[in-house]
This record gives structure tokens, sequence and C-alpha cells, in this order.
């Protein structure tokens, strides 16, 4: 059950949902839709020893255009022993001239589990408004009782090389990471299945065996390509995670 809630300005979770028994599913909801140049948002998920936990969030985030000041946005999550916790947001978007930071931690503790996404979209290509200028720097880390576990850094300032360069975007606007632990040959063939269907994106499955961690990325120019991806992976990785089939939060089909 949800234990307890605080809140400072219009950032809340309003109710919880049980839709699976003994497992919550939270909507994180921003009211404001978005931040503006200045905006400094934090997020601070504990998920106590034993909790299964799913958190989503209702529409996508969005940075928008600044003047000079950036907007941040920080996602600090802590998963304790035998808790389960499921980080699955909707995608982020970058308005063009954009000042912004992103940042998700994840502290795990020995024997937690994790399975999560972050998805980017620069601009918004469906309507020609793409994301000629402005700066974005991106952390994507998670910690295994205390100690770093996987870092994931970006950062892109206007420097086209990165946008277009085959190690960097190769010049797709739409970007995504998946992350789930612990996971073994079994969850990564089960990835990398969903990969071999999906040619709608570029996508690669990685098991880092020594740390029992799966990555899964994939770029493309299509957020909802993206989006179908990630959720057909969660589909695939979740029994392996939470040893549970995959319920999706009814927020998603609205």
């Amino acid at each position: 059950m949800l234990g307890a809630v605080r809140h400072s300005g219009p950032l809340r979770v309003q109710k919880p949902f049980y839709p699976e028994a003994g497992l919550c599913h939270a909507y994180v909801l921003h009211p404001p839709g978005g931040l503006v140049g200045g905006d400094d948002l934090t997020i601070n998920v504990h998920a106590e020893a034993d909790v299964e936990v799913l958190l989503t969030t209702p529409a996508a985030g969005k940075f928008y255009r600044s003047t000079g000041m950036t907007a941040v946005q920080r996602q600090n999550l802590y998963v304790a022993d035998g808790a389960c916790c499921e980080w699955l947001p909707q995608e982020n978007i970058l308005f063009d001239g954009a000042l912004s930071k992103l940042f998700t931690e994840v502290r795990l503790a020995a024997d937690a589990r994790f399975i999560g996404w972050e998805i980017n979209g620069l601009g918004r290509p469906a309507a020609d408004l793409l994301y000629r200028r402005g700066c974005h720097n991106q952390r994507f880390a998670i910690y295994r009782d205390g100690n770093v576990f996987y870092l994931d850094r970006l950062k892109l300032n206007g420097d086209r090389d990165v946008y277009h360069a085959p190690w960097g975007l190769r010049g797709r606007c739409v970007s995504g990471l998946l992350a789930a632990t612990p996971a073994d040959d079994a969850a990564l063939a089960a990835a990398r299945s969903v990969t071999a269907e999906h040619g709608e994106t570029i996508a690669a499955c990685t098991l880092i065996q020594d740390e029992d961690l799966l990555l899964c990325r994939c770029l493309s120019d299509d957020t909802q390509s993206v989006r179908r991806y990630m959720i057909q992976l969660w589909h695939k990785l979740r029994p392996f995670v939470v040893g549970r089939k995959a319920c999706e939060p009814r927020i998603w089909a609205t």
C-alpha cells in the first residue's frame, strides 16, 4: 500500500490503484504538463522492504524553450531489500531552444529488483518543429549497495556531430533506454526476440552478466514506435524481473 505522500507545489500522486493483488500502480502527476527555464522539479520514491510498485505518468513530460535559464528534473528511486520497482514514465519532449537537465538515480539494495525506461524526443518532427537549438544534459545512474552499478550520460549542446554520428544518435530524434535487473541469458533471448520482430527502430540488447543487468537501447524518428518497442520489451521481461505477467496501467489506454 501507499504508506506516505508528501508534496510541495503541483507535483503529486492523487490515488494508488491495485489492479494486481499486492502490487501498487501509482501515477505521478504534474498538472502544469512541463518545465520552463528556471523550474527545478525533484521526484523522490522510496520502495520499502518487500514492496512491489509500478510507477508511470499520465502524459508526456515537456521541456519548453528557454531564453536563458535551465529547467532541471531529478528522479531519485530508492529500492530496499526484497522490493521491486517498475519505473515506466511516458516520454520526455525537448522543445526547440530548451535548456534542460534530466537526472535519474536508482539506488538498489543487494536484493532489490528493478525494471525501468527512459524515452526522450528531440523536438516535434510530426509538426515539422525540429530541435535545432538548445542544450540537454542527461544522466541515468544505477547503484547497487551504494556502488555504481551502471552510469549513462548524454549531452547535446547544438553539436550536430553527436546528432548525426554513427556513435551518436544516427540522425534520429527519439531515443529509448530500458534497464532490467536481475536478468540472465533467458531474459536476453526474450528481449532479442522482440528486437528481431520490431522493424520500426534501430535497437540492440546487451546483458552485463557480472552484474545481472540487461540493457536495451533504441533509436527512431517516431516516439510511438519507441513506446511500442519499450512496452513489448516490458511484456517479455516482466516475468523474469517481477515474476508476474504484464498488466498495463489503464492510464496508457486514455
